[in-house]
């Protein structure tokens, strides 16, 4: 038998080695070491967490928004090149000013000083920034010539009455149409006695538009405005017994405002009442049917 393969599953170790395993096939093996006791398994300890990847570089300037590696030098060069400097904010426009009324003069308006020059016992009272200034009834019509010619106020807002019980008041707040060069508002307050009918002129050559706001004071009211070129009653009926806003008034049971009504569902003609205090003063006394005043 050839040297080396009389045992084949020995091999060339058996071979290099020279022991009698090669030679003598009687030859038994010692007994192989015993193997050493396995160590007990440790304890499974918990996996470390996983570390966060690095959050990825910010993109650089110029580089198309792509930090992709096989661009090369290019995408390198990109990378390290300073970003450029950021554009100057644009300056933000002015202010513009607020649209609006203009403010008023904290002192009293031009006119003041005029009236008081021409009525040198005037009252004058700053309220609410309101320029208000009391007035005789005579002198009403010149000082609203005044304040319309030389001060622009040609615009009359109001005409108002007011019952103090122990006297009337009538006021016109005055205003000019060219607000932003005149933006006060001048109140003239003219005191009447209170007694049946109270007179006052008229401001309707002055201002045209008190034409009705004066025939409404005088229908509701009493006061009568001398020179009205039309002064009768705006709301209620011609033989409405008395002015309904006057703190002394005192209702007619006696008056019927629906009489008309009354006539016709009774089939009869329509009776026509003529108040006892009308009838006195011989005011708005109706024509009988043979053309007298009844």
């Amino acid at each position: 038998m050839p040297e080396g393969k009389g045992i084949p599953w020995k091999g060339k170790a058996a071979e290099r080695g020279g022991s009698l395993a090669a030679t003598d096939p009687n030859y038994k093996p010692a007994a192989p070491a015993p193997k050493p006791a396995a160590a007990a398994p440790a304890a499974p300890t918990a996996p470390a967490p996983a570390a966060q990847p690095a959050a990825p570089a910010a993109r650089p300037a110029g580089a198309g928004g792509k930090a992709i590696p096989w661009k090369g030098k290019a995408a390198q060069r990109a990378a390290e090149a300073p970003a450029a400097p950021a554009a100057p904010a644009a300056p933000a426009p002015a202010a513009r000013p607020a649209a609006g009324a203009p403010a008023r003069p904290a002192g009293p308006p031009p006119v003041i000083d005029a009236l008081k020059e021409r009525f040198p016992e005037l009252k004058f009272e700053m309220r609410h920034g309101y320029a208000e200034v009391t007035l005789a009834p005579e002198q009403l019509l010149e000082a609203a010539r005044l304040a319309r010619d030389r001060f622009g106020y040609d615009y009359l807002s109001a005409v108002t009455a007011v019952d103090w019980q122990d006297r009337f008041e009538i006021l016109y707040h005055c205003y000019s149409y060219n607000y932003q060069k005149n933006p006060s508002c001048l109140v003239l307050r003219v005191p009447l006695p209170r007694e049946a009918y109270p007179l006052i002129p008229s401001v309707t050559g002055i201002w045209p538009g008190a034409d009705f706001q004066e025939r409404e004071i005088y229908d509701l009211m009493g006061v009568k405005f001398i020179g009205h070129p039309d002064l009768r009653r705006i709301l209620l009926s011609d033989d409405f017994p008395g002015h309904p806003l006057r703190k002394d008034y005192r209702i007619d049971y006696s008056y019927v405002l629906v009489h008309h009504l009354r006539a016709g569902a009774e089939g009869g003609a329509e009776q026509i009442y003529n108040p006892p205090h009308i009838a006195r003063q011989g005011e708005f006394a109706r024509p009988s049917a043979n053309g007298s005043a009844g």
